[in-house]
C-alpha cells in the first residue's frame, strides 16, 4: 500500500497520522478501539475521505497514536477485521447507496479524515461500501441541503418539509435529536413518506461549504430561529405550520408534532379560500397550536397581524390578546427604563403595574416583585415580606411552576437570617 499522509482534524487541534503506519482497517481500529473518541460517519462522493464526529478530544491526544496496538497481518485480516468492525460493533451505521455515504449517529461533535495526497484510500474505500451494503440496513433519512431543492420536491410530491435546524459538530441536543428520533427507524415509517427532510446546518468546522453556510444563515434569519436544535415543519411555500425546539421525550412525541402540523396546513389551505370570521377561524386553529418558544415569534407575530386583520368582530378573542401582549411589552419597556431591580423608585413602578395588570399579566408583574424584594431585603421581616409575595405567586402559576417555587421556598427560607445574610454578602458594595 502506498504512503498517503491522512490528517485528522480535531476540534481541539491537529495530528498527523501516516496511512504507513496504520491502514485504512487501522482507522477502523481507532474507531472501536477509542469510541469515545472517534466513529465513523460518511464516506464521502468525491474525496476520499473518511469523516469522524468527536468533542473535546484533547485529553484524549496521546490514545492516538495506536501503531502499536494495530496487529500487523496480512489482507485477509484486514478484510476480516472490516467486516468485524461493521457488523459488531457500528450498530447505528445505515447505507445510502444514493449519496454513496455512510451515517452514524453519535451524540458528539465533528472531525474529518481527508486523504490529502494520494487515491490508494480508495479502493479499500470502495470495500468497505461493498460489505457495508450487505451488512447494514438504510434507516437513516434522506437529508437534503439548499432550501430550494427541498422545495421543489415538496411540491411535487405534495409533501410538507421537516427543516432540521442544527449544529452538528457542536450542539450535543441537535445530535442527540438527530439519533434518537429524526433518524429512528420508528420516526421514519411514518415521516419518511409525508415529509422532505431539509437539513439546515450551522457547524463550526472550518471546511464547511461557504455557500451553503451563507444560505442556512439567511433561513435562520428569514425565521427568526433562536436556538439548536429547532425544527420547523413548513409547506412548499414555506409557511412555517408547526414544529418543536430542543430534544423531545421519544418518537411518539415528535409524531405528534407532525401530526398537528399537517393539521394546520390543512387550516392553512381553507383559510387561502375564505375570508372574514370563517379565515379567522382556520387561522386561529393554527396559531393556537403552534409553539411559544423564541424560534416560533416571527410567525406567531404575523398570524396575529392577519388574524387582527379579518377577526373585527374578535370572535376568536385575537384582540385580547393582542391586548396583553401590548401591554407586557409596555411594562417591560417601563423597567427596562429604571433598569437597576433593587432602584428604590423599581417599588413604587411595580405596584402600580400590579394595579394595572390585566389577569394574564399579573404573574410576571408579580415575579418582579418577588425579584425586587430579595434584592432590597434589609431585616428580617423584608424577608417574610417576600416569602409571603412568593405563595400569591404560586397561586398564579402553573403546576409545574408551583412545585418548583414550593421547593425553591423550603430550600432558601426556612432560616430568615441566613438567607438575610447570603443575600447581603452577594450585593455589590
Amino acid at each position: 500500500m502506498e504512503s498517503s499522509e491522512l490528517l485528522l482534524f480535531f476540534l481541539a487541534g491537529q495530528m498527523t497520522i501516516p496511512a504507513r503506519s496504520v491502514g485504512p482497517a487501522g482507522l477502523l481500529f481507532i474507531i472501536i478501539r477509542f469510541p469515545e473518541v472517534a466513529l465513523l460517519t460518511q464516506l464521502h462522493p468525491r474525496l476520499p475521505a473518511v469523516v469522524l464526529r468527536t468533542q473535546n478530544l484533547a485529553h484524549y491526544a496521546r490514545r492516538i497514536f495506536v501503531k502499536s496496538h494495530y496487529p500487523k497481518k496480512g489482507a485477509f485480516f484486514k478484510i476480516g477485521f472490516i467486516f468485524q468492525c461493521l457488523t459488531q460493533s457500528l450498530g447505528h451505521m445505515c447505507f445510502r447507496p444514493s449519496r454513496f455515504s455512510f451515517f452514524l449517529q453519535h451524540s458528539i461533535g465533528n472531525v474529518m479524515i481527508p486523504a490529502m495526497q494520494h487515491l490508494s484510500f480508495l479502493p479499500w474505500g470502495k470495500v468497505l461500501l461493498a460489505l457495508a451494503a450487505l451488512t447494514v440496513p438504510a434507516s437513516a433519512a434522506d437529508w437534503i441541503t439548499g432550501f430550494p431543492r427541498a422545495r421543489k420536491i415538496a411540491e411535487q410530491e405534495n409533501k410538507l418539509i421537516l427543516a432540521d435546524f442544527t449544529g452538528s459538530d457542536w450542539c450535543t441536543f441537535c445530535i442527540q435529536l438527530r439519533k434518537e428520533i429524526l433518524d429512528n427507524p420508528d420516526f421514519l415509517q411514518i415521516a419518511e413518506p409525508q415529509f422532505v427532510f431539509l437539513e439546515v446546518d450551522l457547524p463550526k468546522r472550518t471546511d464547511f461549504d461557504t455557500e451553503l453556510r451563507k444560505h442556512n444563515n439567511q433561513l435562520t434569519e428569514q425565521y427568526g430561529v433562536g436556538g439548536f436544535p429547532t425544527v420547523l415543519i413548513l409547506t412548499p411555500q414555506g409557511e412555517v405550520v408547526g414544529g418543536f425546539c430542543g430534544m423531545l421525550k421519544g418518537v411518539d412525541e415528535a409524531l405528534s408534532r407532525l401530526k398537528t402540523a399537517g393539521e394546520n396546513a390543512e387550516h392553512l389551505k381553507k383559510a387561502k379560500q375564505l375570508s372574514g370570521a370563517a379565515k379567522a377561524k382556520e387561522l386561529y386553529a393554527v396559531y393556537k397550536t403552534l409553539p411559544r418558544e423564541k424560534s416560533f415569534a416571527k410567525t406567531r407575530l404575523k398570524l396575529r397581524e392577519e388574524l387582527l386583520a379579518c377577526d373585527t368582530g374578535n370572535i376568536t378573542g385575537i384582540q385580547d390578546e393582542a391586548a396583553v401582549l401590548q401591554q407586557a411589552e409596555h411594562f417591560a419597556q417601563q423597567r427596562q427604563a429604571i433598569g437597576n431591580i433593587a432602584a428604590p423608585e423599581m417599588a413604587a413602578l411595580l405596584s402600580s403595574q400590579m394595579q394595572e395588570a390585566l389577569p394574564p399579566n399579573r404573574k410576571s408583574v408579580l415575579t418582579e416583585q418577588c425579584q425586587h424584594a430579595l434584592a432590597t431585603a434589609q431585616t428580617e421581616q423584608d424577608i417574610l415580606h417576600a416569602r409571603r409575595l412568593f405563595e400569591q405567586l404560586i397561586l398564579l402559576q402553573t403546576e409545574e411552576e408551583a412545585a418548583e417555587t414550593k421547593q425553591f421556598l423550603l430550600q432558601f427560607f426556612t432560616d430568615p437570617a441566613k438567607l438575610l445574610q447570603t443575600l447581603k454578602a452577594s450585593r455589590p458594595r
